[in-house]
């Protein structure tokens, strides 16, 4: 990837854009601002993704994108719902020089019909009123891992929205909770339906149609998370 932007250039677009959710790699050495995701990416992929075809859905910025396409990933495809994200995705790309495709799109209105090696799920599933149809829309489309992050009965915005607070033990018992929308407004970061206990995720997809033959569920960087790696 070789970027036509000079560094000048590149500096004035962070100092002009507001970049705020991931830290993506820039040329010469810049970056936007935002969460460090890299140990993240660590844990979902694999060092090398030559030959393979990734997806990201709700991939905001790109970063996941990017980061597929530098391990040798041959078609990368980012789906942004949110208009101003999408653009400042598509910015950056031209910034890179970087061959990521990225569509806007709403997966629940216009499913994906193109299979994919990786398919990642990385903290939207929260965001949606019928997550258990979109994880059935996703898994037709896996061809090896599908990857979810979503958020448990420790997430700290969830926390705020009851007086409740779960014991950790809770987590080995199948349960959804449901969210507010109210407490969890867009101001704070995206408004919330649901959330997971790590046994309902795994019943959701093992027992219920059982969607893969295997599942990893993993500690999120980010508090209160989860990761479950799914295999075909």
């Amino acid at each position: 990837m070789q970027t036509n932007y000079s560094k000048e250039e590149i500096e004035q677009i962070l100092r002009d854009e507001h970049f705020h959710y991931h830290r993506v790699n820039l040329p010469y050495g810049l970056h936007t601002p935002g969460r460090d995701r890299s140990s993240t990416r660590d844990l979902i992929f694999p060092r090398s993704l030559a030959g393979k075809s990734v997806v990201d859905i709700g991939c905001a910025l790109g970063y996941f994108c990017f980061e597929a396409e530098a391990k040798g990933a041959t078609r990368v495809l980012g789906i942004e719902l949110d208009e101003e994200r999408f653009r400042q995705a598509c910015l950056l790309k031209r910034i890179i020089g970087s061959n990521v495709e990225f569509i806007k799109r709403d997966i629940l209105q216009e499913p994906v019909d193109e299979r994919f090696d990786y398919v990642c799920f990385l903290n939207v599933i929260h965001h949606l009123d019928e997550p258990i149809r979109a994880i059935h829309q996703l898994s037709s489309i896996t061809r090896e891992r599908l990857i979810i992050e979503f958020p448990t009965l420790q997430d700290p915005k969830f926390r705020k929205t009851t007086r409740i607070r779960f014991p950790k033990h809770y987590d080995r018992m199948p349960l959804i909770g449901v969210s507010s929308k109210k407490g969890t407004s867009k101001k704070a970061g995206g408004g919330q339906t649901f959330v997971f206990t790590p046994t309902a995720m795994r019943r959701i997809l093992l027992d219920h149609r059982r969607l893969f033959s295997n599942i990893e569920l993993v500690d999120s960087p980010v508090p209160g998370r989860k990761i479950a790696l799914c295999q075909r």
